[in-house]
């Protein structure tokens, strides 16, 4: 009968979690009120439900009714919480609450399997947190200070997990912790903190009503470049799925246990940055699955290509047009059809772009530090002839950049002073002294990997004075911070630790200031129109794309730096007219043309500065 009954708890156990995630999702089909009220309801039951088995079914596999003991007075600290939070905080969100209880019913039962004395000891600490954590909502009713300053919040907890990634030991398997001073610190513990008064503050915001909504308008609107999330689904929504991707993407290093080398710190920025303007947590996977798909028929290990998995994702606006629009523009909505091509099309893509980052480096000679951005593109541009001239499908038009929704420059500015100052400082303590990271600046040879060769502390440095650089460069030419301009400053930082650095990186800028008045002179002198100002969306990312062919600087010198810049210039708004707007690399893109066409050029009528040291030596040899 015990053995009957502990294998029919599993299933029992199983359908009422399913009931209670299916519930979860029901309350969002109506607003709240009375229906809301039997859904909560039911979740309670369910979670009663679970919380037996799961219990009844340690007690009779140990044999030890003390399990029995300790559920009953969980369950008495899950309904009183619910009862007593309900009661202090009337508006409280009943479905917040609930999942709350629910997981820590299950994580109490989990510990509880492992050790019974460490599950009481959990027990008593998750008691004194709920104390603590009641007077979060109540200091940020009281004290409005605290709602305004949520971007410090996640600041900070950015910064104390970044020093984890760093400084981390290993233990247990986990590098969660790290010891200053003799002292060890476990950051994370912070970060949880942190979180609550972020995701508290969060939901203050102005447009924290539609976030949902707003989500919901990212994943099912069109995402050519430059779209701007922040006028599509508003600022919380489109924070919210920067977060998400961010985190889906690290779960794929974390789950598959690929290294965290300069290539995933790439892959990694990157990302945050495309989840501000064309990356969804919708139309990441399938190109992902692709490229899981050649690591299967290759017989690759998939934890060596995770950062080529996150690279096929610039790809990812044409796999949403594709499944919301394609083939008729004016029907946008979801269907089959639409679903298995878009499937399809994500599958090829991920499939080839692996092959094509290794052969890349042959055709740029590795002067493009965006070396996924030539198959990536390559990729948009053939299959969009094929699904649109091809077939003779008007090309969808870009979206309205006369209307774009901008967040306030003191915001922007508060958050990046924030992150990078931090960096700084953080840099600092662990000892990156100014003549460390003058080293990095002032290298004979380019460094392709800071934080192996020089040491965290100078990748750290060099990310937060890398940050504080284009910064500066947004504000001196009155840049609007849109979602496409906040977020590729992650782009352009995503290659500090590659070896990009504000003093290999101004020379292309100073290329875009000169190139863009000259280009103005002659169109006034012609009597045309011109649009591309040093401050448009479009000359914005194109500037901030052109460190990655920082390795021009390093070996041919500032004046040549200076003609790529103005190159890129000249390119970059006609490169996506060869991939219809479908590829994020369109910067990166635009930086592997520039490095096809005109290389050679440069290599057979400038020197680099080697050859120029070693000729200057010569001739001081031969005068003495």
């Amino acid at each position: 009968m015990q053995e009957y009954v502990i294998e029919l708890s599993k299933y029992f156990i199983a359908f009422f979690m399913v009931l209670y995630t299916a519930s979860c999702f029901y309350t969002f089909r109506y607003p709240v009120g009375e229906k809301h009220r039997g859904v909560f309801i039911l979740q309670d039951l369910l979670m009663f439900l679970v919380q037996v088995l799961c219990f009844l079914n340690l007690s009779l596999v140990s044999g030890d009714f003390q399990y029995l003991f300790f559920f009953a007075f969980i369950l008495i600290f899950l309904f009183a919480t619910i009862t007593m939070v309900s009661l202090i905080y009337e508006n409280i969100n009943r479905l917040l609450l609930n999942n709350m209880c629910m997981l820590l019913g299950i994580g109490l039962c989990i510990v509880s399997r492992l050790s019974f004395d460490k599950a009481i000891r959990q027990y008593v600490i998750v008691l004194v947190s709920l104390i603590f954590s009641l007077l979060v909502p109540y200091l940020l009713g009281k004290i409005h200070f605290f709602k305004k300053i949520t971007w410090l919040y996640a600041t900070l907890g950015i910064a104390l997990l970044s020093t984890v990634l760093i400084l981390g030991e290993v233990t247990h398997g986990s590098k969660i912790s790290f010891s200053l001073g003799g002292i060890t610190f476990q950051p994370s513990e912070f970060v949880k903190i942190l979180f609550l008064f972020f995701l508290a503050g969060a939901v203050c915001m102005p447009d924290r009503a539609r976030m949902i909504s707003g989500m919901a308008q990212i994943l099912s609107q069109p995402c050519k470049i430059p779209t701007n999330y922040f006028s599509v689904g508003g600022f919380s929504a489109t924070l919210l799925n920067m977060g998400l991707v961010s985190l889906m993407c690290l779960g794929l290093y974390v789950a598959l246990g690929a290294k965290m080398d300069a290539t995933a710190t790439m892959a990694l920025i990157l990302t945050v940055g495309f989840g501000s303007w064309g990356i969804n947590i919708q139309n990441i996977w399938p190109t992902i699955w692709g490229a899981m798909l050649y690591c299967a028929v290759k017989k690759k290990p998939l934890k060596n290509h995770v950062s080529a998995m996150l690279f096929t994702t610039g790809i990812a606006p044409l796999v949403t047009d594709i499944l919301i629009r394609h083939p008729i523009d004016g029907v946008v909505c979801y269907s089959w059809p639409r679903l298995i091509l878009a499937v399809l099309v994500g599958l090829v893509s991920g499939f080839f772009v692996p092959a094509g980052l290794s052969h890349s480096p042959n055709v740029h000679k590795g002067y493009n530090l965006y070396n996924a951005a030539l198959p990536v593109g390559m990729g948009a541009f053939i299959l969009q002839a094929i699904l649109f001239e091809t077939l003779g499908v008007d090309l969808p038009s870009a979206p309205d950049t006369e209307t774009l929704k901008v967040t306030s420059k003191v915001i922007a500015n508060s958050y990046w002073l924030l992150l990078c100052g931090t960096c700084v400082l953080g840099a600092a303590l662990m000892g990156c002294t100014p003549k460390k990271y003058w080293g990095l600046l002032n290298s004979p040879e380019r460094v392709a990997s800071v934080s192996h060769t020089l040491g965290n502390d100078v990748f750290l440095m060099n990310f937060g004075v890398f940050g504080l650089f284009i910064l500066g460069y947004y504000n001196l030419v009155g840049a609007r911070f849109s979602g496409p301009t906040f977020g590729v400053m992650f782009c352009m930082l995503s290659t500090c630790n590659s070896g990009s650095h504000p003093k290999n990186a101004w020379p292309m800028l100073l290329g875009y200031i000169v190139a863009v008045p000259v280009c103005r002179w002659i169109c006034a002198y012609m009597g045309t129109p011109f649009a591309n100002h040093i401050n448009a969306q479009a000359i914005l990312i194109g500037a901030c794309y052109t460190n990655g062919m920082t390795p021009i600087v390093d070996r041919y010198g500032t004046g040549v730096g200076f003609l790529a810049g103005v190159l890129h210039f000249l390119l970059v708004t006609s490169v996506p007219m060869l991939h219809g707007g479908f590829c994020l690399y369109n910067g990166g893109f635009t930086a592997a043309f520039v490095c096809m066409f005109f290389i050679p050029v440069f290599e057979h009528f400038f020197r680099t500065k080697e050859e120029r040291r070693l000729a200057k030596a010569e001739r001081t040899a031969n005068s003495q």
